[in-house]
């Protein structure tokens, strides 16, 4: 069979998620590098043919969601409130400039 594995994470040497990611983005999140994530698959017998980090790719990701994001974000406002929205575009811009 075949597997494919879609994850967030990060290219570098493992390190702690910056601490406004953990607390509003992803309660309680950890993004792993890649050198933790191989030795787990590797272990379950899995073989891995093919790696490929779309961190390009995941920036237009980003910026198509603050788009959709500000084309509704009455509606996100009224469901949480006015912080939770200026934090979350905070986040995507963040995001998609790293």
């Amino acid at each position: 069979g075949v597997m494919l594995l879609h994850t967030i994470g990060r290219s570098g040497v493992p390190w702690a998620t910056s601490a406004f990611i953990r607390k509003y983005i992803f309660p309680g999140g950890y993004i792993p590098a890649l050198s933790e994530v191989m030795p787990a698959i590797e272990k379950s017998g899995l073989v891995v043919t093919d790696i490929e980090v779309l961190r390009l790719h995941y920036a237009e990701t980003l910026k198509h969601w603050g788009l959709r994001f500000a084309a509704n974000r009455d509606k996100a406002r009224a469901i949480y409130d006015e912080r939770f929205c200026r934090m979350w575009e905070f986040y995507l811009a963040a995001s998609e400039a790293a």
